[in-house]
């Protein structure tokens, strides 16, 4: 059995050994509450993720990328786009090649 001691600030220390077997880390928060004139103290555990956010972004992102009205186009296509635009821009700032 472990014990510790209320602080004049009312902080307990929870001991180590029952910190690893719990997994509890820095910044833990806890529900408490009284049961049979005994404290109780349980972690809140944040779930590793919410799947029902999950679905909920991916809901929102659905179609996005995919437009029917816009004709698809190659990765050449793209790249060609992207070095009118740069040199476009560069022409505007005055960085033209020489």
């Amino acid at each position: 059995m472990h014990t510790a001691s209320l602080s004049s600030k009312g902080q307990i220390v929870i001991p180590k050994a029952l910190r690893n077997e719990l997994n509890l880390l820095p910044g833990t928060r806890f529900a408490l509450s009284v049961d049979a004139g005994r404290l109780v103290l349980e972690p809140l555990r944040e779930p590793e993720f919410d799947l029902d956010a999950i679905h909920a972004a991916v809901d929102q992102l659905a179609g996005c990328l995919y437009r029917p009205e816009v004709a698809p186009t190659s990765a050449t296509e793209d790249e060609a786009a992207i070095v009118a635009l740069l040199g476009s821009e560069d022409r505007r700032l005055g960085r033209g090649q020489p």
